[in-house]
């Protein structure tokens, strides 16, 4: 657990914090140091590295409760403000990302309704016309291949009958 703001070292993690975030018009504290590969974040609390926004939420509002995750209201991964940031349980700051509230697909389908599939293993969303035209794209590529049989022009008389070949060649004048 991290000290209080009002305590003396909580007052100076504050200031480093502070020193490290710029405002921008939306009211977001964005995080200018050091930041994960995902965008949120990380301060050196005690030795260790942190996530910002969560350091940032236990000293302004206090401790994250048991079992919760920090959800950024403002859906900006580098913010640290705390008004801008909740408790919630994992499946609702799930519910709240972007793919869970994304109302058609990246080909302008509807995501409801019969044209949404819901994978039973990672609950992924998927559009069933986009998963229709893949499957026909795939066994496309898998259906072998018949190369017709090659003709030789000069040899391969084709379907013509030896008397009308005949009767062809006597019509051409030499």
């Amino acid at each position: 657990m991290l000290p209080s703001v009002s305590t003396e070292s909580g007052t100076k993690l504050a200031k480093r914090l502070l020193a490290k975030v710029t405002h921008d018009g939306s009211g977001c504290w964005v995080w200018k140091a050091n930041r994960h590969y995902l965008g949120y974040g990380r301060i050196q609390v005690e030795g260790s590295s942190r996530y910002a926004h969560r350091v940032s939420y236990e000293l302004f509002v206090g401790p994250i409760p048991e079992g919760l995750t920090i959800d950024h209201l403002c859906r900006n991964r580098s913010c640290v403000n705390p008004k801008h940031l909740e408790p919630v349980t994992h499946a609702e700051n799930m519910a709240r990302s972007a793919p869970a509230t994304k109302t058609h697909c990246k080909n302008g389908h509807p995501l409801s309704g019969p044209n949404l599939y819901v994978n039973a293993t990672s609950g992924r969303r998927q559009c069933r016309a986009c998963m229709v035209v893949a499957r026909a794209r795939y066994e496309e590529k898998r259906r072998p291949r018949t190369v017709p049989p090659y003709s030789d022009p000069f040899t391969d008389r084709g379907s013509y009958d030896t008397d009308e070949m005949d009767a062809i060649a006597a019509s051409v004048k030499p």
